[in-house]
């Protein structure tokens, strides 16, 4: 009599696992490579599947779509070289494809290939959600930047450096620096990262999908952000650009040793000002003193001479310095 229920837990166990292996399942990669990359592309191959469901819950994807072909680019090839040499990577969703030049120093925001694979597969998968429909660029690499990577003390040291940089409060600034109109690349990464960290602190990952899902739809970026988020994007931008004017530029300031030293110069040279108020006063003082004593003894030497010239004798006299 206890088989059915050992049927049943056998089934919701099998219902479990069958269920977790439907969400394990990663995007198909197809990686090309020449021979002196295949390091590279054995990597890369074994990335845990767990990155990728990752990806695909934060745009809000069920199904991963069509596989995805990875070029590990060397660098004398002819696509290398019509690529400016700051890029070490870059994603063509509508063709399905990623490029990696994985021979070029890798630098911020990715030190590691795995990341950078991370970033440029999150842009394919982004895409797809939002039905090849357009998004800011802001908005595309704060995901993909969010999807691949902890943010860690290299964001804040560039975020330090556009706050105090007098970065440009708009997100369309914020676009045309990635094609280096504005502040430096660097800093629009940093800052669209920050961008989406915030998003999804005050409406949780699902916040992206849910916005992809809204564009996919037919609505404009605005109106998807509000559909989704529950608010206007310009008040989210407005509290965002607040915030961090207020942590990247004017707190680093008044908590910076050069603010300390312009206060303790400061409250110097209030003490100079003051001792000196009050050493003038002294000294009117003194002068007031002096010129009563010399009124004194003008008039004590009037005296004298008055009554020395009654007696005819120099038994009157005073020095003009007083008497000693």
């Amino acid at each position: 009599m206890v088989v059915a229920p050992r049927i049943a837990s056998a089934l919701v166990v099998a219902l479990t696992l069958a269920t977790g292996a439907a969400r394990a399942k990663p995007p198909r990669l197809d990686f090309q490579a020449p021979p002196e990359l295949t390091g590279d592309v054995a990597e890369l191959r074994w990335l845990p599947p767990d990155r990728w469901q990752a990806v695909l819950d934060l745009v809000g994807l069920d199904a991963p779509g069509a596989p995805i072909r990875v070029l590990l680019v060397p660098e004398g090839s002819p696509l290398a070289q019509r690529t400016p040499r700051f890029i070490t990577g870059f994603a063509v969703p509508e063709q399905d494809t990623v490029v990696l030049l994985s021979q070029r120093a890798l630098s911020y925001p990715y030190d590691a290939l795995p990341a950078l694979l991370t970033h440029e597969v999150t842009h394919v998968m982004l895409w797809r959600a939002a039905g090849g429909r357009p998004l800011p660029r802001w908005f595309q690499e704060g995901v993909a930047l969010y999807a691949a990577r902890e943010r860690g003390l290299a964001d804040h040291e560039r975020l330090l450096v556009g706050g105090l940089g007098g970065v440009e409060p708009s997100t369309a600034a914020l676009d045309r620096a990635f094609g280096g109109s504005s502040y430096g690349v660097d800093t629009a990464y940093a800052v669209s990262g920050a961008l989406v960290q915030d998003l999804v602190r005050a409406h949780g990952t699902s916040a992206v999908g849910r916005i992809a899902a809204e564009v996919r739809a037919g609505r404009s970026f605005p109106a998807a952000f509000q559909a989704a988020a529950g608010i206007p994007l310009s008040t989210f931008e407005a509290a965002f650009w607040r915030r961090f004017h207020w942590r990247y530029r004017w707190l680093p300031f008044l908590t910076s040793g050069a603010t300390l030293w312009m206060a303790i110069t400061a409250l110097a040279l209030l003490a100079i000002a003051r001792r000196r108020q009050k050493d003038a006063a002294i000294r009117r003082r003194w002068d007031e003193e002096e010129a009563l004593a010399v009124e004194a003894l003008a008039a004590a030497t009037s005296a004298a001479e008055a009554e020395n010239a009654r007696d005819g004798t120099n038994r009157g006299l005073v020095s003009r310095w007083g008497p000693h």
